[in-house]
């Protein structure tokens, strides 16, 4: 706090704060302790010498008085209180300086509450993702292999294919160079989807080209493979997650 501060910082803060409000000086020789710019540093310096602000702080509430950001409090002729922004005096003027200093530190509290009702709502809409325990991401887990067994007897392939690659690939440090050579051949990169649009009008048939990934590609097809090979549309659920749940195991 400026009260706190030693001589030296309290001068220079003098300095500071004359050179912002700019009053028009008559004598602003200030080794001359009559003069009026000697005068006027000394008001300033009393000022400080009881202010509860920071010299920076101080600074800021001038920077902010031009752009009626700070308020001071009077009263309407009903007994009313309203807020009035703050003019700065061309001249430095003592009383002028504490209500900077009180309209700033009125404006700082009210920007701490505005802040803290910031946090407190960005809390309340987006609170901390919590870590799963073992027992959820178990359970996470199992409802995913249920799922995808369903989808394999019901449709005939699996949608988690990246799931079920990454627990397959620490198992295959290499690959049959037939298998990948296969997969080159066949490999489409754009494929065309049938697709009817409508209108009030009339039906019009177009077809859409969708750009396929390679190496998702190669992954559906090895996850396909493995299942074709390991005949595992022909297990029990229960068979089918224990099996999984080995592999997974065993990476």
């Amino acid at each position: 706090m400026l009260k706190s501060c030693d001589d030296l910082t309290q001068e220079v803060f003098a300095l500071q704060v004359l050179n912002f409000i700019n009053p028009n000086l008559e004598n602003p020789d200030f080794d001359d302790p009559n003069s009026d710019g000697s005068l006027n540093k000394q008001k300033i310096k009393d000022f400080a010498k009881k202010s509860r602000l920071t010299p920076q702080e101080f600074l800021d509430a001038l920077d902010l008085v031009p752009r009626d950001e700070l308020t001071t409090i009077e009263q309407r002729p009903n007994g009313e209180d309203f807020e009035k922004p703050l003019k700065l005096f061309s001249r430095i003027d003592s009383k002028n300086l504490i209500e900077i200093e009180t309209a700033y530190i009125r404006y700082r509290s009210k920007n701490k509450l505005y802040e803290k009702g910031k946090a407190e709502l960005k809390a309340f809409l987006m609170p901390p993702v919590q870590e799963s325990t073992q027992e959820q991401k178990e359970a996470q887990n199992r409802k995913f292999l249920k799922e995808e067994y369903q989808r394999l007897q019901i449709r005939g392939f699996v949608l988690g294919t990246t799931i079920f690659y990454d627990m397959l690939r620490p198992n295959y440090k290499v690959v049959n160079i037939a298998f990948i050579e296969i997969f080159l051949q066949t490999f489409k990169p754009e494929v065309f989807e049938d697709e009817i649009r409508s209108t009030e009008v009339h039906l019009a048939n177009s077809k859409k080209i969708i750009k396929r990934d390679v190496l998702l590609a190669f992954k559906e097809l090895f996850v396909k493979t493995y299942i074709e090979k390991a005949q595992l549309k022909s297990l029990s659920e229960s068979e089918w997650i224990e099996h999984w749940k080995n592999i997974k195991n065993n990476t």
